[in-house]
């Protein structure tokens, strides 16, 4: 049997990394209580730290570094053929 993947939203990130941070319980006890993966809150924080609020972009939304990546990489596929042609 196939078990599916979790998803959770973009607050519910947010919120549970703010609980961590604000109240006196262990990252593992939040885990629990919120039904997460061990390690998966801290996780969290790290990707809200290093991104800010591009953190979490979603599923099909890119942040600004992906987007600008995947033109430039759609530009060169055209420049190279038409350097070919």
């Amino acid at each position: 049997m196939k078990t599916s993947k979790r998803r959770f939203s973009k607050p519910f990130k947010e919120e549970a990394v703010a609980l961590y941070e604000h109240s006196e319980k262990s990252a593992r006890e939040i885990e629990t209580e919120l039904g997460l993966s061990r390690g998966q809150l801290l996780r969290w924080r790290r990707q809200i730290r290093q991104a800010g609020a591009q953190a979490f972009p979603g599923t099909g939304h890119q942040t600004e570094v992906d987007a600008e990546l995947r033109r430039l990489r759609r530009e060169v596929a055209l420049l190279k053929e038409d350097r070919e042609i």
